[in-house]
């Protein structure tokens, strides 16, 4: 009856190699961006209750309440861009202007007073919204376009996937 299909379903998928998967359009520069994406996005995770605790000397409940903050903006990052992202074909419309939108809260949190550390409530989750909403996407969303390149088979996207994630990884622990 159903040994036919049950024999296909058991064949293991073919995939694409790893050489030939840094040759689909997109996946160099995606995997490059995604490094240093993943880079800002470790270094404030990190960095910023650090900053916060030593470098503006807040008590210790500030920097706990700051690093949720940014992973809050961040889930809602990438709900949000997820599902605006969803509505386009090209997906850099909505990445980009995203990672471009997140420089100028950067460069202000070096100009932010400790007297004035309200406001970084305030910019940490948006920036948080930015760079994790991209940081999510990339390895996920973009890795699945990528490995559904007409010219490759069905199980490239775990390596598309692999290529990305591991770049921004390698990328991270550079940094």
């Amino acid at each position: 009856m159903s040994g036919e299909n049950d024999d296909e379903e058991a064949q293991p998928k073919e995939g694409v190699g790893f050489f030939k998967a840094w040759t689909v359009p997109g996946v160099a520069i995606y995997a490059i961006t995604f490094a240093f994406v993943k880079l800002v996005f470790y270094g404030m995770l990190m960095w910023l209750p650090y900053y916060v605790k030593e470098g503006l000397g807040r008590p210790d409940y500030d920097p706990i309440v700051i690093a949720n903050l940014f992973d809050i903006g961040a889930v809602c990052g990438a709900i949000g861009q997820g599902r605006i992202i969803d509505k386009f074909t090209y997906r850099n419309l909505i990445l980009v202007p995203n990672l471009l939108l997140s420089i100028p809260i950067f460069v202000s949190f070096r100009f932010i007073a400790s007297d004035a550390f309200y406001i970084y409530y305030v910019l940490v989750p948006i920036v948080g919204f930015f760079i994790g909403g991209v940081a999510n996407l990339i390895p996920s969303l973009i890795a699945q376009d990528l490995g559904r390149d007409p010219t490759l088979d069905e199980g490239a996207v775990s390596t598309m996937t692999g290529i990305i994630d591991g770049t921004g990884s390698f990328g991270a622990a550079i940094g």
